[in-house]
């Protein structure tokens, strides 16, 4: 068998009933990061986590939340439980990635798309605004 690093469910938003176990796994990560109360919707419902990777040895191993999360299910900004900052939405994927600026939506922590001539990111939605590089041939 394969050693458990991460539990790299990122789609997981909800339990509705039940216990959850996740024990035993001495590379598991990431799994004190999560805010299992968001997620667990009866009560009455708990979450057993033992015997799994030192939080310590996680750090020492670079097995930690990017800093734009709040919470994660791995090390990168788009397997973030919570963003810290905002979030970014990449068109045609709908892969959530949390990012620390961004051209932002009126809800004020969504970000709306970038100009073409942005690489993936920006501040604004002119192309002065881009945060990372564009296309080659674009300045």
């Amino acid at each position: 068998n394969l050693p458990l690093v991460s539990l790299g469910t990122i789609s997981l938003e909800r339990i509705d009933h039940g216990n959850v176990r996740i024990a035993e796994n001495d590379r598991l990560c990431f799994v004190d990061s999560i805010n299992w109360t968001q997620i667990m919707q009866d009560p009455n419902s708990g979450v057993f986590t033992g015997n799994n990777q030192d939080p310590s040895t996680c750090k020492t191993q670079a097995n930690v939340c990017d800093v734009e999360c709040g919470g994660c299910w791995g090390v990168e900004p788009e397997q973030c439980q919570n963003c810290a900052n905002f979030t970014y939405v990449e068109p045609g994927t709908g892969v959530r990635i949390c990012v620390p600026e961004c051209n932002l939506d009126t809800d004020q922590k969504t970000c709306l798309p970038c100009p073409d001539v942005c690489a993936r990111l920006c501040k604004g939605p002119n192309r002065d605004d881009c945060v990372s590089d564009g296309p080659p041939g674009s300045e």
